[in-house]
């Protein structure tokens, strides 16, 4: 396979490593990472919603994190899979979580979750709860609107609350929090490496530019872990890491499973 793919490529780079198929290899480019499973962003698509199905569909009571829960879609998406969830879910935009804290069956926590404990500044578009982004960096949400609103949040972390609630096992800890998810990760050391926390699935897109968070970061902070991205059916493995095909700063669901979970 190794000569062949050699072979393949080499003739490839002869015929078409030019200027007039600049906009051919763009295409075969772009097509070959949502192949990959990089920039599906739909529901039908992501692979996020199937994976959940899986994970917590034959479970008894499983206990969900959802950190940057925004208005609470995961959230619901999860009660109807699995009805007997316990969810937490964390939104520290206080426009988002009015909706949110309207759900019943979740425990709503208007706080963000960080590396520790403590105040920030969050970023978000102004007065837009609908609106799905909201950062602790003021760059990722200039860039993308001038209509923005800062606003004084609590920070706790993953650690103080599992204590807190005296959580033995989380089935599931999701992050998606715009380019933060290793500040999440970094305040829940412990209670991974007390094995409370198994599976976690994670967003990792072009906000880890603006954070100076790399992949390959993630997986030194998760040793012990697999590191899969999902597809519209199914995942792929990445356990290997290679520069070349991790570092994609574009939108990508990671899930990491503790490797003897």
């Amino acid at each position: 396979m190794g000569l062949l793919f050699n072979i393949g490529t080499k003739s490839y780079r002869r015929i078409f490593a030019n200027r007039f198929f600049y906009k051919w290899n763009r295409w075969v480019l772009l097509c070959g990472l949502k192949g990959l499973g990089i920039n599906n962003f739909t529901d039908r698509f992501s692979g996020e919603f199937p994976y959940l199905k899986k994970t917590i569909q034959k479970k008894k009571n499983p206990v969900l994190i959802d950190v940057g829960a925004n208005v609470g879609k995961w959230s619901q998406k999860a009660l109807e899979i699995n009805p007997t969830s316990k969810i937490f879910a964390f939104e520290p935009n206080p426009e988002s979580y009015k909706i949110l804290s309207q759900i019943s069956q979740i425990e709503a926590l208007n706080v963000a979750c960080g590396a520790q404990e403590g105040r920030a500044t969050i970023y978000r578009k102004s007065d837009d709860p609908t609106w799905p982004l909201a950062s602790l960096q003021r760059d990722a949400i200039s860039r993308l609107t001038d209509d923005m609103e800062e606003t004084e949040i609590q920070v706790t972390t993953l650690d103080q609350f599992i204590e807190s609630q005296k959580i033995e096992n989380v089935d599931l800890l999701k992050i998606d929090v715009e380019g933060y998810e290793y500040n999440v990760l970094e305040g829940c050391k412990e209670s991974i490496k007390k094995g409370v926390i198994n599976t976690i699935q994670f967003e990792f897109n072009d906000m880890n530019l603006y954070t100076r968070r790399f992949f390959n970061d993630f997986k030194k902070l998760l040793p012990d872990f697999v590191f899969y991205r999902l597809l519209p059916k199914g995942k792929i493995p990445l356990r290997d890491y290679d520069a070349y095909l991790s570092e994609i700063f574009s939108f990508q669901n990671i899930v990491a499973i503790r490797e003897k979970h």
